[in-house]
């Protein structure tokens, strides 16, 4: 799978987010990310070939993870499900009041 890498000025972590390409809290999502200049891989699984669908399934089940998305993966260890945007400041060391 090849993930669309995002630059960003906050690099202290590696995230990587699974998304639809036509979902509003996904975009929700990447517009967050963006406005808080981090870093981040995304993958819109609805583009994938079937393959890399089985292989997206494949690691949702290993990780006991739903089938739902976004899913925001923090440092390979931090799974957040949904547009969760105070766990994800927390688990990235953002401050919401910038």
């Amino acid at each position: 799978m090849e993930f669309t890498k995002v630059d960003g000025d906050r690099m202290g972590h590696r995230v990587r987010l699974y998304a639809l390409s036509t979902c509003g809290w996904c975009r929700r999502l990447k517009d967050f990310l963006g406005d808080h200049g981090v870093a981040y891989e995304y993958l819109d699984v609805d583009l994938c070939s079937r393959e890399e669908k089985r292989e997206v399934t494949a690691f949702l089940k290993e990780h006991n993870l739903p089938l739902s998305f976004p899913l925001t993966v923090v440092d390979e260890s931090t799974f957040i499900s949904g547009y969760r945007p105070e766990e994800l400041s927390k688990a990235l060391g953002i401050d919401t009041a910038e």
